[in-house]
């Protein structure tokens, strides 16, 4: 294997991602194939069938029926496939996923997990800032849009798609628990 690893992320419409994906398929010669044990291991953890190129793993909609830890956990485990040299061309519309890459993206700052490890985090999980790209997919046109984002080893993964509408929610919610503590003049004991 000569690949160096890489992570290509596709974020938003995943009916237009389906479809790069399938272009991506298309090319490659999909077959079943003697994979490293560790591999194997990673990919069984991850419920993919080991069908895939010699260094290419597509991978679409990981996040279904998983929990949030198991999204976070999951997307550790991309890392370490990415670090063992494959690229992977993801579908996603999680936000744990893409924010856990973005974690792993900022670990590779760091000397030293000392004061981490709480959280699980390991050496393994450092995931290289320059071997990851990530694209909003744009389907309200005609033609679907890839709109690439920023990707630093400072900050990760600038995925707006997710914040624009998380920052709305987080303000939604403080004028509604404002509107009530108003209502019930004085602070309301919500826990």
């Amino acid at each position: 294997m000569k690949n160096t690893g890489k992570l290509i992320i596709y974020i938003g419409d995943n009916y237009s991602t389906q479809e790069a994906i399938d272009k991506v398929r298309e090319k490659m010669k999909v077959r079943g194939m003697d994979i490293k044990p560790e591999l194997g291991k990673l990919l069984r953890y991850l419920h993919i069938p080991p069908y895939m190129t010699e260094d290419l793993i597509s991978i679409r909609c990981p996040e279904a029926y998983k929990t949030p830890q198991e999204q976070i956990q999951w997307a550790r485990e991309l890392v370490k496939i990415v670090n063992m040299g494959y690229t992977i061309y993801l579908a996603t519309m999680s936000d744990y996923i893409v924010r856990e890459l973005s974690n792993c993206i900022m670990l590779n700052n760091l000397d030293s997990l000392e004061g981490l490890e709480h959280y699980g985090y390991e050496n393994c999980h450092k995931l290289d800032s320059n071997k990851v790209e990530a694209y909003e997919v744009d389907c309200y046109n005609k033609n679907p849009t890839y709109i690439p984002y920023k990707v630093t080893s400072k900050q990760g993964i600038f995925a707006t798609f997710f914040d624009e509408a998380i920052d709305k929610q987080n303000e939604s919610q403080g004028e509604i628990f404002e509107k009530m503590n108003k209502q019930d003049k004085g602070f309301l004991d919500i826990y």
